[in-house]
């Protein structure tokens, strides 16, 4: 059954395209908890090598004769996969992959989702007591055709039909929850006033041409906006918002004050790259539900 709970909850993960399926083991007082992991097949060229792996837990140090709780437990190999092909064993503890200390299952699925398809990779397992080196060569997930998720029978077909079906529903359920999800979300976060205008990131040449040396850009002004009553201009470079400097759009909006009732802003903007400083008076935003648009003003 352990296994059954590892795939449901690990294929609702891989349902929502994360390159890896993860679930924790049911706590018990009397074993350390350990994490499986099982990389799915994916279309493009994120590589797969075929393993089950868990992490090392406290008691198996001792086991595999290691000396500290790293490294990743090879619970089954897939048949045909490139870990067969490279002799790598059940029970085996991965120890390095690619000249790089694996620390735990998850850190190793991580290197290799990162490591490109085709590329020969060194690694050193510990196996009996003993490090052993072995080669091995990444292969594309979405192009790969040995993947068998039973892993040559270890785990049963029917079992694996029903995480598949669970994932499925889970991921229609989060479909289905996602707009109240997100409604949620916006009801906990304070309403910030909007300023009236569209920004951009500058590049370092538009910095050295404005003459800034952080700032945002910008591209337009909405009209009768606090902006505009403030005398902000398209071309203006906006750097200080409060006495907060700002180089993204995304820290103009949060040194915008949040709260009810209006709300008077110091901004500081270059303009043919002399300083000047203006003061907005901005309302607070509505929180009626509006689709998202790339051009809204902040």
């Amino acid at each position: 059954m352990q296994i059954v709970k590892t795939l449901v909850m690990g294929l609702a993960v891989a349902a929502v395209s994360v390159p890896a399926v993860q679930a924790q083991t049911r706590p018990n007082p009397q074993v350390e908890q350990r994490t499986e992991r099982v990389q799915m097949p994916r279309a493009g060229r994120v590589s797969m090598i075929g393993v089950r792996l868990s992490d090392v837990n406290g008691d198996q140090v001792k086991t595999y004769k290691l000396s500290k709780a790293e490294g990743a437990v090879v619970e089954s190999v897939n048949p045909k996969s490139p870990a067969a092909a490279a002799g790598i064993r059940e029970k085996d503890v991965i120890l390095e992959f690619d000249g790089e200390r694996v620390r735990s299952a998850s850190h190793l699925t991580r290197l290799v989702t990162e490591t490109p398809a085709g590329r020969d990779v060194a690694l050193v397992v510990m196996r009996d007591g003993r490090k052993t080196n072995l080669h091995l060569t990444t292969e594309a997930g979405g192009a790969n055709t040995w993947f068998d998720p039973t892993f040559g029978g270890a785990i049963d077909r029917a079992q694996v039909r029903a995480a598949q079906e669970a994932a499925q529903e889970a991921a229609r359920e989060m479909r289905r929850n996602l707009p109240e999800m997100i409604d949620g979300m916006r009801e906990r976060m304070p309403a910030r006033g909007r300023l009236g205008v569209s920004v951009q990131e500058i590049t370092p040449e538009l910095a050295e041409y404005f003459g800034v040396k952080t700032g945002v850009l910008v591209a337009s002004v909405t009209a009768e906006s606090p902006a505009a009553k403030a005398g902000l201009k398209a071309g203006d470079v906006i750097t200080v918002v409060n006495g907060k400097p700002v180089g993204s759009p995304r820290e103009l909006v949060q040194a915008l004050p949040a709260g009810e009732g209006s709300h008077e802003v110091d901004l500081t903007f270059v303009r043919d790259k002399q300083s000047r400083s203006v003061k907005a008076t901005i309302e607070p935003a509505s929180r009626e539900r509006t689709p998202a648009r790339r051009d809204q003003p902040l």
